[in-house]
Formats: structure tokens, sequence, C-alpha cells
């Protein structure tokens, strides 16, 4: 994580077990996070279904999907790539905490930029009260599975391959004949 004492602001790139300490320390402001289901995961939050973050959260992640659902890469990388034509550093060429502020600093001013978006597109409704809170609720439902009948799914897959041949049976005999 970074801290901006300047902007009351902190900012992570990663997820050390601390950052619950961290994001709720005294002054802190907003956190921008790259990839907020992946927080509560380490942070325990998808398990218990608890908020221990008092905190402002921004994902740039739900921001990035929020504004271009189609885009490809939502992950900091992959933004500051397209959208700055940054590159970063490699991580085993490059001195850890050389390559963590660089991500810091930039995910502080991608996340200051992407939000600012979602607000001008006034999409700020959908991103602060229907993404952000399904967020905890998806990263529980990936670390604890879903329980699924074998039997059912094996059922709907027949149901399913049936009505495949009889959909293509319906092109080719309208197409007057078969095709890749």
């Amino acid at each position: 994580c970074g801290w901006s004492s300047l902007e009351k602001t902190v900012v992570c790139d990663s997820i050390p077990a601390t950052l619950g300490a961290v994001i709720n320390a005294t002054g802190a402001g907003a956190c921008y996070v790259d990839g907020w289901g992946h927080l509560c995961h380490r942070l325990g939050l998808a398990a218990a279904g608890t908020t221990v973050i008092k905190r402002e959260i921004h994902d740039l992640r739900i921001a990035s999907y929020v504004l271009e659902p189609s885009r490809r890469g939502h992950t900091l990388e992959a933004l500051l790539r397209d959208r700055q034509g940054l590159s970063l550093p490699d991580p085993e060429s490059t001195i850890r905490s050389d390559r963590v502020g660089l991500m810091a600093r930039k995910a502080l001013e991608l996340g200051r930029v992407l939000i600012a978006e979602v607000e001008s597109a006034g999409l700020d409704d959908l991103y602060r009260d229907m993404e952000m809170p399904l967020v905890p609720i998806l990263a529980a439902m990936e670390a604890r599975g879903i329980g699924v009948s074998i039997a059912a799914l094996e059922a709907a897959g027949a149901e399913f391959s049936e009505k495949v041949k009889l959909l293509e049976g319906e092109i080719y005999a309208i197409a007057g004949e078969e095709f890749n």
C-alpha cells in the first residue's frame, strides 16, 4: 500500500495482511484498490460478511467495468497500458519498492480519473449502490463455490444437446444445405 499524507489517501496495488488497519488509519480518505474482491478474501470479509472497512473504497476494476463493460481487461496494468500508454516495469528487473510506488501513484491518478468519469457519465448510482455492494457477495460465492447436482447437470446438458441438433436441422433446412 501507498499512503499519501498530502491527499490523506491510501492506495493499494497489493493486499497485505495489515491492510484493514491501514485503510482505517486516522485521517485516511478514499482507498483506491485494484481488485476489491481479492481484498475481501484477504481480510475475511467474504467469509464473515461483516464490514471492517470504515473508509470509502474505490475499485479501479469495477469503475472501469461500469464505464466499459465490453472491455476485455480491467486490471491496473491493462488500464495503464491502454489509457496512458504506460507499461509497468518488470517485477524481476525492478526494485520492488520502486515498482509498488509507481503502481500506487498511478492507481491514485487513474482511480480519481475513473471515478470522475463514472460520475460525469451519470453512472455513480450504478457503481456505488449496485456494483460495489455486490463485490463482497460475489467474492464469498467464489470462495465457497456452489453446490451442483451432477445428475441434473448431465440431464440439462443432454437436453441442450438435443435442442441444438433440432435447431441445426432447422437452420440447414432453411439454408438448403449443411455448412460449417
